[in-house]
């Protein structure tokens, strides 16, 4: 699966990786002023925000940082990214999921992780013996906007 390629899943599913997600820390831009990314350590001093996937802990785990005694977690990336839009803390997402608040100015990316992080994100739909155009060409332009070959 690591090629990109389809394959049929379990439930006659057929699935397809897009890509591999970016992790980035975030916050709002008046919750921190820093001119420069931060480093690990740093960022262990403010309120950390994570979802269900436990970035921030797996990622202190790796470097052998000691854990940051507040952490804010919740069971959505949505709602990661709605407490560091309302200056609850820095949070760590996938590029991808916050890429437009940033261009916007709602966030501020604050650190960037350098190594890649093994998520990738999936794109599943069900294969049938008679395929369907609609559903066809929905795939065709997901995969599309994410320059992958059809």
């Amino acid at each position: 699966m690591r090629d990109g390629k389809s394959f049929r899943a379990k439930g006659n599913q057929q699935i397809k990786r897009l890509i591999e997600l970016e992790l980035v820390a975030i916050c709002n831009p008046e919750f921190l002023v820093a001119e420069r990314e931060l480093t690990l350590t740093e960022i262990l001093s403010f309120p950390l925000i994570q979802g269900t996937h436990r970035r921030w802990d797996q990622l202190f785990e790796q470097e052998g940082t000691p854990k940051a005694l507040e952490t804010l977690n919740f069971n959505s990336a949505s709602l990661v990214i709605d407490a560091a839009i309302n200056m609850q803390g820095i949070a760590i997402v996938p590029l991808l999921f916050v890429q437009d608040d940033i261009k916007a100015g709602r966030l501020k990316e604050v650190w960037r992780d350098k190594t890649p992080s093994g998520e990738f994100l999936f794109l599943m739909w069900p294969r049938n013996d008679r395929p369907s155009k609609p559903i066809a060409d929905l795939v065709r332009w997901i995969q599309a906007e994410f320059d992958h070959d059809i």
